[in-house]
């Protein structure tokens, strides 16, 4: 299982002068309607997703499900941890042209595998039983852009949805465009970035296709980072409040405290 972390798992494009100004211990207030919208939102919906995995993987469980599909969820769809009712919940979000993308748990454990089957087309219908397509598409917004790195061969004509590509070793077409892509897996990380050469990005992800075990992560450079915080109980995850860092006109980063 490859899991989302804790707070230590901040991506490797969000600078550490914007984590250290989040510390700051007093800070100035902001307002921002949306954004607290938003995060308030986003608690709710993520109260949803732990039943609704259990709900799919029962249904597996029952014969119910196509045998391929169920073998599929087997390897990749992974239980979320239960969160502790007694301890608050800090996550921490990256901000890139007005979209939240979540980076970091404090606590409770959602695999990277279980965020990108929520983002794959075919199954979109199947989520659907157990969550409303409203819920389904709030927190494929939200989720890490992430893919499983299976090497079950993709259909003629079909495509990696929003990778467009046809195959994993096709990956190497996106080098040199500046992105940056991190396989994670049991036995560790391999960024993947243009510092690279094609010749390194196509072995790296031949091993990985290879041993059916890692999920390939996309950073991105963010316009601001986001910590709320959040009351966790049997029935909610509510925001109880949030900071946010961006740069400011002298270049550096600068944080506040959102209005409650």
């Amino acid at each position: 299982m490859i899991h989302l972390g804790n707070l230590t798992g901040w991506g490797p494009l969000i600078p550490e002068s914007a984590l250290m100004a989040l510390d700051a211990p007093r800070l100035p207030r902001f307002e921002s309607p949306a954004g607290k919208k938003a995060l308030s939102a986003f608690g709710h919906h993520l109260s949803l997703l732990e039943p609704a995995v259990a709900t799919i993987q029962a249904r597996a469980a029952k014969g119910k499900l196509d045998p391929t599909i169920s073998e599929f969820l087997e390897r990749w769809l992974h239980p979320v941890v239960d969160l502790d009712f007694s301890a608050p919940l800090s996550i921490g979000l990256a901000q890139t042209a007005g979209r939240f993308q979540i980076q970091s748990l404090s606590q409770g454990t959602i695999s990277l595998s279980t965020w990108a089957l929520l983002r794959l087309p075919s199954l979109t219908r199947l989520w659907a039983i157990s969550l409303r397509r409203a819920h389904l598409r709030h927190l494929m917004a939200m989720s890490p852009s992430v893919w499983v790195v299976d090497g079950t061969p993709v259909p003629p004509g079909a495509v990696i949805a929003d990778l467009e590509l046809a195959s994993w070793q096709e990956l190497t077409a996106l080098w040199g465009q500046g992105r940056t892509f991190e396989l994670k897996g049991p036995s560790g990380t391999r960024l993947l970035d243009d510092q690279l050469s094609p010749q390194e990005w196509s072995g790296a992800m031949g091993e990985a296709v290879s041993a059916g075990d890692h999920c390939l992560v996309e950073h991105h450079a963010a316009d601001a980072v986001w910590l709320a915080d959040y009351e966790v109980s049997e029935s909610e995850i509510r925001l109880s409040g949030a900071r946010a860092a961006s740069v400011g006109d002298d270049g550096e980063w600068e944080a506040s405290q959102l209005e409650p």
